[in-house]
């Protein structure tokens, strides 16, 4: 059952963006390299995927029933540069998704709108975030290597994928945010 899950959760993320409809010629691009951007970016990181998994990567959690976690953020940019709409699916822990949610809102200041911009334009943007465990300390050695083995070939496969020099593919109806994790990775 919980295999079948995983398929499931990789199947609905690699397919996700077939579902979200945009304008296919606008994308707004995350920009951090302007003077007064990278002052108020000193403390943030400069790439979307290490900005929209800030103060994450390095946290442990104990993540109950010893099973590696997988969320989705789906998150849509306006021609104004605010996110207007963020869902999420998946079995991350609430105050993960929490976070995650609160960085993809502070996103706001950091888009570089297109010049042919207009009222209405949007584009959509995808970031899977996974949230592994900590062998050593949880006690879940045993317990959560199945899940923990799964995940990981989910996240190097999304991760494996062609990505531009900012970290997003663009797809037939969206733009996969490379994947970002909490925890360490499974060795190979």
């Amino acid at each position: 059952m919980k295999q079948l899950i995983t398929t499931i959760l990789c199947l609905v993320l690699l397919d996700s963006s077939l579902v979200l409809a945009q304008n296919k010629e606008w994308i707004p691009k995350f920009m951090t390299n302007n003077s007064v951007r990278e002052q108020m970016m000193a403390s943030k990181p400069k790439s979307l995927t290490a900005f929209l998994g800030y103060a994450i990567q390095s946290e442990k959690y104990i993540i109950p029933g010893c099973e590696t976690q997988l969320g989705e953020f789906k998150f849509r940019v306006n021609s104004k540069g605010e996110v207007d709409t963020i869902t999420f699916t998946g079995n991350l822990q609430k105050d993960l998704v929490l976070k995650i949610t609160n960085n993809i809102k502070d996103t706001k200041n950091y888009w570089q709108i297109p010049e042919h911009s207009r009222s209405g334009d949007h584009c959509w943007f995808i970031f899977p975030f996974f949230a592994f465990l900590e062998e050593k300390s949880s006690a879940c050695q045993a317990k959560g290597n199945e899940s923990q083995k799964n995940h990981w070939s989910i996240f190097s496969l999304l991760n494996s994928l062609m990505y531009n020099q900012e970290g997003i593919l663009k797809t037939s109806q969206g733009y996969l945010i490379r994947p970002s994790v909490s925890g360490p990775p499974v060795k190979k």
